[in-house]
């Protein structure tokens, strides 16, 4: 469903470790886009994706028990986690907001 999107899959097995591969929560996005000549921060959300090595396989619901229970940004991969900005700032409301209607 929507709310649950939490999916993963062994990409990899090697030596009796598993590589994972998964998407968690939805991380939200935000872009800067030109709207009738002026541009408008616009947010989304974006899956979130994590990578890492296990000794066993994981099934989907077992990742999600894993998503809800436990800190698991560590298994975002390096790569990754020059993408993602993890501090909890608030947002600021612009005077004029743009709603697309959608």
């Amino acid at each position: 469903s929507a709310k649950n999107m939490a999916v993963i899959a062994d990409v990899l097995s090697y030596w009796g470790e598993y590589l994972l591969a998964g998407v968690g929560y939805a991380d939200a996005i935000y872009i800067i886009i030109p709207v009738h000549g002026q541009l408008y921060m616009m947010r989304g959300a974006a899956f979130s994706y994590y990578e890492f090595l296990h000794p066993s396989r994981l099934s989907d619901p077992e990742w999600y028990e894993m998503l809800k229970k436990y800190k698991i940004e560590e298994k975002r991969p390096k790569w990754y986690q020059h993408y993602i900005d993890t501090e909890k700032e608030e947002i600021p409301v612009p005077a004029d907001p743009y709603d697309s209607g959608c």
